[in-house]
């Protein structure tokens, strides 16, 4: 990979032949699908740290809820601030921004009594403070890693590709309950039981869970830094030789001449382009109706508010906590198999197949979890 400088790129004779896809193009996707990977990371860690810090800080059901959400209503806010950067500074350099409030809420999550009179009040308040930070990052990793992906790819494998981002993201979520697993055990080996509250700052769980994420923060900004820009980026900035240097290297000479008459041509499409043309279009605006129900109503489910307490819901159905949180593991673990399985089944059954299988799926599970819930059922019925 290269730097900024396109004329570190590639070797163009690397380059695919025919419909190929150069390698060098998956490796690309691979690092800025690791902004996907941190976003799972970062939101699936509280789910398994907000029971240590209910037992420590004594939370209400509300300081908790607010402590489990305070990242995400950061990343309700980080997406308008990432389509902003990302066409000001660069697809790369958001990712990098990212990376940088992920680090800075890492760091500060898992020390946030240093910045305060060390009661448990003001401690939530500046862990709910950092915690926002690091939605913010993931907000813009939402943004911009798919788009730079989208951008890299070659036509006939932009879809599959793309799919490594929404792939990462469920990896995450399923690793972050491991690391946080492996912590629990290691600190067992110290006499630290589960449920136990130390009274050493070095050796309480939560800590080190949210610490853990600037080992994979400090990866994702070696490599991003490495990359290529995004010739959609350069172009909108009249860099038309680095804009062929860099897809030259990634699609080779024909295919790159043909990427930049397609990319002339949006920009001269998004020039003339209006909202009120988007929305004059019926079949246009029945496609975005429809798209805007579909992600509407895969989250009226429920999964993405009850996903942060799935530890939490374990030891209500009298888990023991390492219990609850591998359950959690396991949980993210059937996502991410059946995440790999979408992406096989895409391409061969068709988008539509999948969508309606999918959701006749997702009323039956949320039929089941409401009568487990209020029937108050415990045991193996509780984790299925």
């Amino acid at each position: 990979m290269n730097n900024d400088d396109p004329q570190g790129a590639a070797n163009p004779h690397d380059a695919p032949i025919g419909n190929g896809t150069n390698p060098y193009v998956y490796l690309i996707a691979f690092v800025a699908a690791i902004g996907g990977f941190l976003f799972g990371f970062d939101l699936g860690m509280i789910g398994v740290a907000n029971v240590y810090l209910e037992d420590q800080f004594h939370l209400s059901s509300r300081a908790l809820g607010f402590a489990t959400a305070s990242a995400t209503l950061g990343c309700v806010f980080g997406p308008f601030l990432g389509s902003f950067l990302a066409d000001t500074i660069g697809r790369r350099n958001t990712m990098i921004s990212a990376a940088i409030l992920l680090a800075v809420s890492a760091v500060f999550t898992s020390v946030p009594d240093l910045l305060t009179d060390g009661s448990d009040a003001a401690t939530m308040n500046m862990f709910n403070i950092f915690r926002f930070v690091g939605g913010v990052g993931v907000g813009l990793c939402s943004i911009a890693s798919p788009m730079y992906i989208a951008e890299m790819a070659p036509s006939h494998s932009r879809g599959e590709l793309g799919m490594m981002y929404q792939l990462a993201i469920v990896v995450g979520h399923a690793v972050a309950p491991a690391i946080g697993l492996l912590i629990v055990k290691i600190l067992e080996g110290q006499g630290i039981g589960s449920e136990m509250i130390a009274e050493s700052p070095w050796q309480q769980a939560w800590r080190w869970m949210f610490f853990s994420e600037t080992v994979c923060v400090a990866a994702f900004v070696v490599f991003v830094f490495a990359l290529p820009r995004s010739p959609r980026w350069l172009a909108s900035q009249n860099r038309w030789e680095e804009v062929e240097k860099v897809l030259v290297s990634v699609q080779g000479q024909q295919a790159a001449e043909q990427e930049i008459a397609e990319i002339k041509s949006a920009i001269e499409s998004e020039d003339q382009g209006s909202w009120i043309e988007l929305f004059s279009n019926p079949g246009v605006r029945y496609a975005l109706f429809i798209g805007i129900l579909l992600a509407f109503f895969n989250n009226w489910t429920g999964w993405s508010v009850i996903g942060g307490y799935i530890p939490r819901l374990f030891e209500v159905a009298r888990f023991a906590r390492d219990n609850a949180i591998r359950n959690y593991m396991f949980v993210y673990g059937a996502m991410g198999l059946m995440t790999i399985v979408s992406l096989v089944l895409t391409d061969r059954l068709g988008r539509r197949p999948l969508w309606m299988f999918a959701s006749l799926l997702a009323v039956v599970i949320t039929l089941l979890t409401g009568f487990v819930f209020h029937n108050g059922l415990t045991g193996g019925l509780s984790c299925s």
